[in-house]
């Protein structure tokens, strides 16, 4: 009788245990936090058709995004002002969207690094170099080369009524390589002295020719001779190079997301107050040169940083730099007269 009652106690106890956990469980679901104690809680949020909280966006459309609008009609980005607030609502609500996930960016990406460290080829030891050579396995033969073949004409469609205009091919060639190009390129007089040499030369061309194909290699274009550095352009020189520059950039297939970067670092540096400062021209002149190189850099090594944010201590360091050797080159100069004076006496 005792056995018959414990077998029936030990069947009946994981139900009721399982009936008096559930209050228990109701019991311990946490109250929500105040706003004031969420971290990075946004400043404005409203309900959607679930009842959850989201944040709200910025008012695209007012004063205070003004500047970046003008830089994405500016950049060929967009038409029209209406246009610049459906991008910038867009990228918000994209950036807002995938914020939740990027705590594990990180760890991603060391998990492709390692990926990739473990695909490369190890170096054979000495022993493995002693295998005969029949025991490697054969070459496949080359496939012969398909001779080019050109679009179909779409009969009526007239020219375009603009076009960009061209620059040099080692320009263009560092663009559709997402790579750091000089805005001297895309001046008149960079433009000018491009002229005729997008082509490689006949030392530049070699020719193999066989039964089957005859095959044409040529070498990579190469910069042409009295290209200036960015740190030697004119203000005015900048300012008109960098919309050629974003043009010729969107051509070549940068994504959006990188144009509107570019865009808006050059406008950033347009509508900064050192600009009205002694030597204000050359500090954004230099500025540009020093981190839009070192942006294209900091890409290649995987540590890209949001270059429309403007260094304000960099940008006052450059300035203080040359108001120095201004002073510098004066001194000599006062120096020199001083020196011919005497020398006279």
């Amino acid at each position: 009788m005792v056995d018959l009652r414990r077998s029936v106690q030990r069947s009946e106890s994981p139900a009721g245990d399982q009936d008096a956990e559930q209050p228990r469980q109701r019991e311990r679901t946490p109250t929500p936090l105040p706003a004031d104690q969420v971290p990075n809680a946004p400043e404005t949020e409203e309900e959607d058709e679930d009842g959850d909280r989201r944040e709200a966006p910025p008012d695209f459309a007012g004063p205070a995004f003004e500047v970046a609008r003008e830089a994405l009609m500016e950049g060929g980005i967009v038409d029209s002002d209406e246009q610049a607030v459906d991008h910038l609502l867009a990228r918000w609500t994209e950036k807002s969207q995938t914020r939740v996930g990027r705590e594990g960016m990180g760890a991603r990406k060391a998990g492709a690094r390692r990926g990739r460290e473990a695909k490369r080829v190890r170096v054979p030891s000495p022993a493995s170099s002693t295998l005969s050579a029949t025991s490697l396995p054969k070459k496949p033969a080359p496939a012969k080369a398909k001779a080019r073949t050109l679009p179909p004409i779409p009969r009526g469609k007239p020219p375009p009524e603009e076009f960009l205009k061209p620059v040099a091919e080692f320009a263009l060639s560092r663009l559709r390589d997402k790579k750091y190009v000089e805005l001297f390129y895309f001046t008149e007089e960079g433009m000018r002295l491009a002229a005729g040499d997008n082509t490689p030369s006949q030392d530049d061309a070699l020719t193999v020719a066989n039964r089957d194909a005859t095959i044409v290699l040529t070498t990579a274009p190469r910069p042409p001779k009295g290209v200036k550095g960015d740190d030697m352009l004119t203000w005015d020189q900048v300012s008109k190079a960098r919309t050629l520059l974003l043009l010729h950039a969107k051509n070549e297939g940068w994504e959006e997301e990188h144009l509107e970067v570019l865009a808006f670092f050059f406008f950033s540096i347009d509508a900064h107050p050192i600009r009205s400062e002694p030597r204000g021209n050359e500090t954004a002149v230099r500025y540009q040169a020093l981190y839009r190189r070192e942006w294209h850099n900091a890409m290649t090594r995987e540590e890209p940083f949001d270059l429309a944010v403007i260094n304000e201590a960099a940008m006052l360091r450059i300035q203080t730099q040359l108001l120095s050797e201004q002073t510098m080159r004066a001194l000599q100069v006062v120096r020199a007269n001083r020196d011919r004076t005497w020398s006279r006496s």
